[in-house]
């Protein structure tokens, strides 16, 4: 049986809601753009481990992470909404992947130019 009540709704809209405030606001003017904080991160893991790694997988890992710590203390309220927060990033980063391939490809060769190897996008 789903709980409906108002106190459980209300728990989960204002959950959704801080997410969002920070997602799109605080920590959006801190890191810039997901989809260029993700796709940067996931050009330098990509070069430290020698695997291509895409911009959404930084959001899975970054939600196993929270994971891993709500083992540890699953009343610290940030985990929870760190967790949407990096779920609809992820979502964001996969929609965008399809034309971002020319984006990469720009990072690349930023990052190149810093001396970092990262592998050329394979498909």
């Amino acid at each position: 049986m789903t709980d409906t009540t108002p106190e459980t709704v209300s728990t989960r809209a204002a959950l959704l809601r801080e997410a969002e405030t920070l997602i799109c606001g605080d920590r959006n003017a801190s890191y810039g753009e997901p989809t260029q904080d993700f796709t940067r991160t996931a050009a330098l893991w990509s070069a430290y481990k020698g695997v291509p790694f895409e911009a959404h997988e930084v959001a899975t890992f970054l939600i196993l992470l929270k994971c891993s710590r709500i083992a540890w203390s699953p009343d610290k309220h940030d985990h929870w909404v760190d967790i949407a927060g990096y779920a609809a990033c992820g979502r964001e980063c996969r929609d965008t992947a399809k034309v971002s391939i020319q984006e990469y490809a720009e990072q690349r060769k930023r990052i190149l130019a810093q001396g970092v190897d990262v592998p050329p996008l394979d498909c």
